[in-house]
């Protein structure tokens, strides 16, 4: 298999973990645009300063996280405090609207510089996914376009990618156990979450593919499970980028009331996904039933004796006045009277 860089390097750890320390990133914490000075490498790993605009994959799709690296005139330094010293900190923008990438540079920094060799020029980091479109990346006085095509479209209900453990001027640790936000989800809800991969990940993502394949999810509503998968390892070219990865994570849902199971590898966690609750507030004479839902297989139901057991759908008198971000919130205005009313949402 190809490679970009000297991955049986004894030291390749200490270096990541001090380029982590010293690099100064100027970059959106989100995946959509971050950016760094370029890492030539040390050794028989070294390598010149980028001569063009080169971006992974090279044919992108609405779908891609694209990796690119640029040249800058020449700019870098004997390490990234060296070259912010020098030229300032890289920063980068995306506007939507015109199609366009900037990367600026913020004034030259005055302050120490650490006596460490970690070459820098030009620079790298990922942007996107993209709207489909021809694209301009301009950086100082030059410009460079690429085209971005319509993908495959993405299921809303589970996306995975491996987990970048750096991100703006911070490093940290590979995921050690599962997590989800929100903590208590209902099914109302699309879940974010984190999970290990047993130490699967690699100095970034084409790296982490080449050598484990690529995360895939599926989500089971009938059992109640969610699988991440692996596919068989690629045989690619890795670019020399340094944005370490390592375990999974993404987004699920909404996914019904619950307890749910998430297998990855040899792993499994379990996590409650509850329903969607009832507000009930006064307003004058009437009371305002309200709850938020990213369907409509939801139904309101009322009832005047909980005794009986009978329940009746209220199918009038419901509207819908705003959507929530995480649905629709769905509102029922019930005039108050002597008669007790009970209500419930039921799944259809």
């Amino acid at each position: 298999m190809r490679r970009a860089f000297d991955r049986s390097s004894r030291h390749q750890g200490s270096l990541r973990f001090l380029c982590a320390l010293i690099l100064w990133v100027a970059a959106s914490i989100a995946h959509a645009a971050t950016i760094e000075w370029h890492f030539l490498g040390t050794g028989a790993a070294s390598t010149p300063p980028p001569p063009s605009f080169v971006i992974y994959p090279a044919a992108p799709t609405t779908d891609d996280t694209i990796i690119f690296i640029a040249p800058a005139e020449g700019e870098g330094g004997i390490n990234a405090a060296a070259a912010a010293d020098a030229y300032g900190n890289p920063a980068i923008a995306v506007d939507s609207t015109n199609r366009t990438i900037s990367v600026t540079f913020s004034p030259r920094l005055d302050e120490p510089i650490p006596n460490v060799i970690f070459p820098v020029g030009g620079v790298d980091g990922q942007i996107g996914p993209l709207d489909a479109g021809t694209w301009v990346f301009e950086i100082l006085t030059n410009f460079y376009t690429f085209t971005v095509v319509a993908g495959s479209p993405l299921a809303p209900t589970a996306t995975v990618e491996w987990h970048l453990l750096e991100t703006g001027l911070g490093y940290t640790p590979p995921p050690s156990s599962f997590v989800i936000s929100p903590v208590d989800p209902n099914t109302a809800d699309t879940i974010s979450f984190v999970a290990p991969a047993e130490g699967e990940g690699g100095m970034n993502y084409f790296a982490a593919a080449d050598t484990y394949g690529n995360p895939a999810i599926s989500v089971d509503s009938t059992n109640r499970t969610v699988s991440v998968t692996f596919s068989a390892p690629l045989d690619e070219p890795i670019p020399n980028v340094v944005l370490p990865v390592s375990g999974v994570d993404g987004q699920i849902g909404p996914l019904k009331a619950g307890t749910w199971v998430f297998e990855i590898l040899t792993n499994a966690y379990t996590f409650n996904v509850a329903g969607p609750s009832l507000g009930i507030t006064p307003a004058g004479n009437q009371v305002v039933i309200s709850w938020t839902a990213s369907g409509s297989n939801l139904v309101l139901q009322a009832a005047t004796d909980l005794s009986t057991g009978n329940w009746s759908n209220v199918t009038t008198g419901i509207t819908t006045n705003a959507v929530a971000p995480n649905g629709i919130t769905y509102v029922f205005t019930n005039a108050v009277s002597s008669q007790a009313a009970y209500f419930r949402l039921k799944q259809q």
